[in-house]
Formats: structure tokens, sequence, C-alpha cells
């Protein structure tokens, strides 16, 4: 089993070690991820095991899933626009691919 550890809340130093998921020696992550507390101005940063990596991109890349989500997001982007001249309740709609964001106008 994979364990990702969030320490976007309890990292660098603030539960009295350098992660919290320090505190327990037989427990090590394959992902960690952090936020805010890592630099000025504020960052994320996903840490992993290089062979995690590895056979993440190798799953990735081959199976063509970024032009898959290029094409289905063009296809949530064309139907969100419908609605968005059709019904007042749906303002500007924006974003890449399958990251989207749409208003929502209260009348």
């Amino acid at each position: 089993m994979l364990l990702k550890v969030d320490e976007a809340q309890t990292g660098v130093r603030r539960c009295s070690g350098l992660m919290a998921s320090t505190h327990h020696e037989r427990i090590v992550p394959n992902v960690l991820t952090q936020n805010k507390t890592v630099s000025t101005p504020p960052m994320s940063t996903t840490l992993c095991q290089r062979w995690w990596a590895d056979e993440v991109l190798e799953i990735v890349v081959p199976d063509n899933s970024v032009q898959h989500a290029r094409k289905m997001g063009e296809v949530l982007h064309a139907r969100l626009r419908k609605l968005e001249d059709q019904d007042g309740y749906v303002g500007a709609v924006r974003g890449r691919g399958l990251l989207t964001g749409m208003e929502i106008v209260a009348n």
C-alpha cells in the first residue's frame, strides 16, 4: 500500500519535530506534501521516492492521459459555456483542461 502524508498543517517543526510523520520511525511515506511554510513567498512541494515517481510516469505518459484531459476539458468548457449563454446563474467559465472554475451569479 502506498502512503501519502499531507504535512500542510503539521510540518516544518510545528509538532516538535521536522515533520509530524517523523515521530513514528516505522512510518515512511511514499509521498509527502507540504505548503505555505516552505518558503516566502508561500509555495507548495510534493516529495516522493524516485521509484514511485518513475512508476507513475511509466503509467501516465504512454496512456495519453494528458491529451485525454485536454480533449475532455474542451468538451467540458464547451458545455459550460452553453450554460453561460442560457442560464442567468452561470457567469464566466475559466480553466485549462479539466481544472475548471465557474462563476456562479446570484440574481
